[in-house]
Formats: structure tokens, sequence, C-alpha cells
């Protein structure tokens, strides 16, 4: 006689028990936690699996405006410090809590060069392609410095170490190179890649 449907039968109502008792604690877990200033609500994100999933929307019932406002007050604290100390003439800021949606912005509008914050965009490109063709990542590029005069990339602060010429890289050294080392001439050979 064969143990296979006593095995099966017995491997199910031990995945049954199992699952039962995982949702018995969470639902637990919840209702005993402590409650927080700030509750997180639902969130809609596009429902994607993977390395990237936008955030679409997220809503904002319950939230306490005091945290809001405690991080709004050690930002302005933090600002006029550094402008009192000469750290800084201009600051600009836009905050937005990405889990409960609560926003403010100190001097929002004013106008700034994106410099490296230019680099996020081309990093979740790269890591978008890379959910469909993970080989993306391994891809090699050559680095040649005579593509990359002063008038189109320049580095104003030299990352350690410096790419060299005529060395291959992949894809995924030079994401790295870019935001770790904030490498511009690792972004610029990923941004001129089609």
């Amino acid at each position: 006689m064969s143990r296979a449907p006593l095995l099966i039968a017995v491997a199910g109502i031990s995945a049954a028990i199992g699952f039962s008792a995982h949702i018995a604690w969470h639902r637990y877990e919840d209702e005993t936690r402590p409650k927080t200033i700030v509750e997180q609500d639902e969130e809609l994100h596009l429902g994607l699996n993977g390395l990237v999933n936008p955030l679409l929307d997220c809503g904002t019932v319950g939230v306490s405006s005091l945290k809001e406002a405690q991080v709004r007050e050690a930002v302005e604290r933090y600002i006029a410090e550094a402008k009192a100390t000469r750290k800084a003439r201009t600051i600009s800021v836009y905050y937005r809590d990405l889990n409960n949606g609560p926003t403010f912005g100190l001097d929002a509008s004013e106008l700034f060069t994106p410099a490296s914050l230019l680099k996020v965009p081309i990093l979740i490109a790269y890591l978008k392609k890379a959910e469909g063709d993970p080989s993306t990542l391994k891809r090699t590029l050559v680095f040649d410095p005579k593509k990359y005069t002063p008038g189109n990339v320049t580095q104003n602060i030299a990352p350690p170490p410096l790419l060299v010429s005529g060395r291959a890289y992949s894809v995924e050294d030079l994401l790295e190179k870019m935001i770790v080392q904030s490498d511009n001439f690792a972004a610029a050979m990923l941004a001129e890649q089609p």
C-alpha cells in the first residue's frame, strides 16, 4: 500500500494549520502593537514586482500634523544655522512622507541645477530594464576619456578610483560608481546607451 496519499494529506493539513496560525498571529500583532503618532494608510502602487514598483498615491487620513510640524521645524532650524554659519546661501526643500502623504516646501520653487540628481533616473531606468533582462547589468562598456571633453562632462570632485582609459566596466559597476562615488563619467557612459 502506498503511503503517498497519507503523506499528501498530512502535508496539506500541516500547511493549513501553519497558514491559519500565521494569519492569527498577524491579526493579534496588529491589534496589540502600540499605536504610533502616524498610522500608515493604504498605498496605491503600479502593481509591479521586482526592483521598481512606483507609488502612485497614498492616503493622508489619520496622519498627525504634529510629526509634519516637528520635521518642518527641525529643517527650518537646520537651514537657518547653515545660512548663519555661511555653509549655504540658498537652500530649498521639498518634503513628502512617502508612507502617508503629508508634504511641505521651503523655498520649493527656487531653481537649481539638478547636478547629480539626474543620476537617479538613470539608475531607475537600468534597474527597470534589468527586471526584464538581467543580463543588462552584466553588459560591459569601455571607457574612452576622449569622448568626454571638459565642455560636456566635468568631475569637480574626483571619485576614488578614477575610471581607467580603455578598461571595460560592467553596467552594474558603472551604476555603483555613479551612485556611490558620484562618478560623472560613469553617468555619461550609461546615459548615452540606448
